[in-house]
């Protein structure tokens, strides 16, 4: 197959129902340079895995950091594992912004929160 007979392959599956297929395309997409797809696909299907979240912030916290932290306080809501490092995410980017309001409340947060880890 050629790139172009992929790409246009990748759009077939980026239309289909099923999450999962779409996802298969959206790999395409980023394989082939075209990221951006790529994690919009996975903007669009975020559940209660951790590592969908950690890649879309490790993704848009140089280019898009408003949008990491969304992404991080969505997967505070969300996920019942991973939280702690939403959590650490959070703070840092608290900290680098000098918001020490934050950063107080968000530790005050963790603290009543069971699934925090502070070790």
């Amino acid at each position: 197959m050629t790139k172009e007979e992929r790409i246009e392959y990748a759009e077939i599956m980026w239309r289909q129902p099923s999450k999962y297929i779409q996802l298969s395309g959206a790999r395409i997409f980023k394989e082939y340079g075209q990221p951006e797809r790529y994690y919009q696909c996975l903007e669009e299907m975020l559940g209660d895995e951790l590592e969908p979240y950690q890649e879309l912030i490790e993704y848009y916290k140089d280019s898009a950091r408003k949008k990491a932290v969304e992404i991080a306080e969505l997967g505070l809501e969300k996920l019942r594992e991973g939280r702690t490092e939403m959590m650490i995410f959070l703070m840092n980017d608290a900290l680098e912004r000098n918001d020490t309001e934050s950063v107080e409340h968000l530790a005050r947060s963790a603290r009543r929160r069971y699934y925090v880890s502070f070790d």
